[in-house]
């Protein structure tokens, strides 16, 4: 049996146990019990094992997709529990299933934890814009916002990839040697330069979203913020105050206080640090009230 066939085994054996812990770390609350301590990262778990470059990259890759689909997932749940559970009940599960975040850091501005709200809903006045997510990557770029990166170079997302498929990554998490960062850079500007891409440029883009995710940093961002317009009990329409910075997919907008309101996100990306990524408007798809 080959390493390959070992690794896929240990994290599927690991993926069980972080399911099982996430169920009881779940219940527990609801039957008046201590909750167990968090389950391991898988991110962390695999960082700990002896795989090549090539493995890293895409047991990386898999742990994105993972987290991915468990979000819609646990996202899909929950929006199905609104038609079953009472307000009161469902009030009670989400509490229990807000668990207390790790640290992360965002390079000085935004969320220190951008995938969650700053507190719960549910603490929140009622008709207070809330904003989740939204900082989710394509699996193909292992945690990158290639499409923050792209657009603030101005070249399309796929001639990026195209441009760092020939690009070697330290691994582990680790700063690359100098010789490495010159092969990189030589490999990156072989392809972005004929679409007028400096090396000073470059430079300043790849700082701007320069982050480590293994240490659970996060790439720059701003949150946007909004209100609602609320008329008769019911969210007739999102104001939006500020349209934010960072977003590299459309985050999911709540109301406090109205639990099941739908809207359409578009985002804007573009050279403009403080404007690639964010939100250009925000369309009600079906305001209702509780």
């Amino acid at each position: 049996m080959n390493s390959w066939k070992i690794t896929l085994q240990l994290l599927a054996l690991l993926l069980l146990g972080v399911v099982l812990l996430a169920v009881v770390q779940l219940a527990s609350p609801l039957r008046g019990a201590a909750p167990p301590p968090p389950p391991p990262r898988l991110e962390d778990a695999a960082s700990a094992l002896d795989l090549t470059p090539d493995q890293r990259e895409k047991v990386n890759a898999a742990i994105e997709d993972l987290q991915q689909k468990q979000k819609r997932a646990h996202d899909d749940f929950m929006h199905q529990l609104e038609g079953i559970l009472t307000a009161e009940q469902l009030q009670k599960l989400q509490s229990a299933d807000q668990r207390p975040p790790r640290p992360r850091q965002n390079n000085g501005t935004g969320n220190a934890d951008p995938a969650k709200p700053v507190v719960a809903t549910k603490d929140l006045p009622k008709g207070t814009v809330v904003f989740t997510g939204g900082y989710e990557t394509d699996p193909r770029d292992h945690g990158r916002p290639v499409v923050l990166i792209a657009a603030a170079l101005s070249v399309p997302a796929d001639v990026f990839r195209t441009a760092f498929s020939g690009v070697t990554p330290a691994s582990g998490g680790e700063e690359p040697k100098p010789d490495q960062v010159t092969r990189n850079k030589q490999a990156l500007l072989k392809v972005l330069e004929p679409h007028g891409v400096t090396n000073d440029r470059l430079n300043e883009v790849s700082n701007y979203y320069r982050y480590n995710k293994g240490k659970g940093e996060m790439w720059a961002n701003t949150p946007a913020t909004a209100t609602a317009l609320i008329t008769d009990g019911k969210v007739t329409g999102i104001k939006l105050i500020s349209g934010g910075s960072g977003y590299s997919s459309p985050p999911t907008v709540s109301v406090a206080g109205y639990g099941d309101v739908h809207a359409t996100v578009k985002l804007h990306f573009g050279t403009d640090f403080k404007t690639n990524g964010s939100i250009e408007s925000i369309t009600l798809d079906s305001p209702k009230a509780n």
